[in-house]
């Protein structure tokens, strides 16, 4: 039911869009057609005729611009709709990455033997007196202490 929405609901708002101006221009023909059977019937079912047409013209165009807004405002919401579904599954990619990322990382930490504080080349210090030591170094300059 909820599988492609954002397309049903785009559609839902070109249907709003759509459907008054079809009807409109059925209404406008029979409209034109009352007025030409007033015509035969004389001058004062022409006015009341006149007089519908124009009031019906009216309504018509408060239909057609209310209903252009809400069909905005539902092809608005359609298209959120799609542009979140693309950003969660942006997400799930991203979450994926991190993942086989961390798996990476944590198969790094347990082949690891040298027993760093950190991998990165900031911070590294000595196990033994906690003095930094430089990313390749065999023994620690402060204590000695072989680091391999």
């Amino acid at each position: 039911m909820f599988k492609n929405i954002d397309k049903k609901i785009k559609w839902l708002a070109k249907f709003f869009v759509w459907w008054p101006i079809i009807g409109g221009a059925i209404t406008l023909i029979i409209s034109i057609g009352m007025l030409i059977v007033a015509s035969t019937k004389g001058e004062t079912a022409v006015k009341l005729a006149f007089a519908t047409m124009s009031v019906y013209a009216v309504y018509y165009v408060i239909v057609v611009l209310v209903t252009w807004i809400v069909s905005w405002s539902i092809y608005g919401f359609g298209h959120l709709l799609s542009l979140a579904e693309k950003q969660a599954n942006h997400l799930e990619k991203i979450e994926n990455q991190l993942d086989y990322i961390i798996r990476q990382g944590a198969e790094f930490n347990i082949n690891n033997t040298n027993n760093f504080e950190s991998v990165s080349n900031e911070n590294v210090k000595c196990p033994q007196c906690g003095e930094p030591i430089a990313q390749g170094d065999q023994f620690c300059a402060n204590c000695g202490k072989r680091l391999n």
